[in-house]
């Protein structure tokens, strides 16, 4: 008898693991509902982005002050506008990077974590307010971003960037893309050697930060 009551209740145990999780999922769903944001769990092919071919009254008047650099100019803004970048980690790092990009005008954001938002977050990651919390990662960023530029077009991936999807996933975003592996996230070298290498990678601790060039060569990979 004290057996079986064991197995029952571990059984209940069990069940109720599994129910908490789908009211987590339908909560997610439900939030990308009313966000009108559609929040990816699996790599699905992207349609092009479309490429301007001059700058609105609005977009002189937004990006008025980086129009006067001489580095980015008029048709500076018009590559950023159909450029399309991958952020993996939307924590530390991705937060403001995500957060600058959208700002200065870039096309399309990949957004992707498979995290969701915790109180202890908040101190640093700077697009994920206290009602965020449990929310997607992802999905939280991707609203943040909306509401500071509605131009540009975020996808929010609630996945794990592992090696049977990376290139799949990276393939969709232009080989000059910058890719910000913010999570420091290894991948089989294989799968590495072939994509376009990435210019850059960063890390963060907490609050300390690492980041370096990356000399990938064939056959070996060196971070």
């Amino acid at each position: 008898m004290a057996q079986e009551a064991r197995c029952l209740k571990a059984q209940l145990e069990e069940k109720e693991k599994e129910i908490a999780a789908l009211k987590n999922k339908l909560a997610q769903l439900e939030k990308c509902h009313a966000s009108g944001l559609e929040l990816y769990e699996k790599v699905t092919p992207l349609t092009p982005l479309k490429a301007k071919t001059a700058l609105s009254n609005e977009d002189i008047m937004r990006y008025s002050r980086q129009l006067l650099l001489p580095e980015l100019g008029v048709q500076g803004q018009l590559n950023l506008s159909k450029t399309s970048v991958l952020i993996v980690g939307c924590g530390g790092l991705g937060c403001p990077l995500a957060q600058y990009l959208a700002a200065a005008g870039i096309g399309r954001l990949g957004l992707l974590d498979y995290d969701e938002v915790e109180l202890s977050n908040l101190h640093r990651q700077v697009l994920h307010g206290e009602e965020n919390q449990d929310q997607a990662k992802a999905l939280s960023a991707a609203n943040s971003v909306k509401r500071l530029n509605s131009t540009v077009e975020c996808i929010p991936y609630h996945l794990q960037l592992s090696s049977e999807n990376a290139l799949q996933l990276i393939k969709q975003y232009p080989a000059a893309t910058y890719i910000c592996y913010t999570d420091l996230l290894i991948l089989c070298h294989e799968t590495i050697l072939q994509l376009p290498p990435p210019k850059s990678f960063s890390g963060l601790y907490c609050l300390y930060c690492m980041t370096g060039v990356l000399d990938i060569q064939l056959g070996n990979v060196y971070m």
